[in-house]
């Protein structure tokens, strides 16, 4: 009997710590940073530095500086095309399936425009 007593006492009070805790840090709620990761997707647009040899349909890997850090990131391209290792390149899309980035040469793009 002391046993289940105990126990229903320790749920009130941990209930009742819960309730005040809450209560108490809301208007603190500004003090804490909300911190949002940014997305695969949203590098969609930006330039990346080839990494390595080659890149086509099925490997490769650039460099994407993002506010000052460098991500590395897997990428294809459609071949043939004039991407090697220090190239500079356009990502203009992201697959989640496969978790890469298509990338098309920055100079041919521009000779598109």
């Amino acid at each position: 009997m002391t046993l289940l007593a105990g126990t229903v006492v320790l749920i009130e009070a941990l209930a009742a710590a819960v309730f005040v805790t809450a209560r108490a840090l809301r208007p603190m709620r500004g003090l804490f940073v909300e911190h949002n990761a940014r997305g695969n997707a949203s590098l969609v647009g930006l330039s990346c530095q080839i990494t390595t040899l080659k890149v086509d349909e099925r490997f490769g890997q650039a460099n994407v500086e993002t506010e000052g850090t460098a991500i590395a990131i897997r990428v294809r391209a459609a071949a043939p095309n004039s991407l090697v290792k220090g190239s500079v390149a356009t990502i203009i899309s992201y697959d989640e399936g496969s978790g890469c980035y298509e990338v098309v040469d920055s100079d041919a793009l521009l000779a598109d425009i």
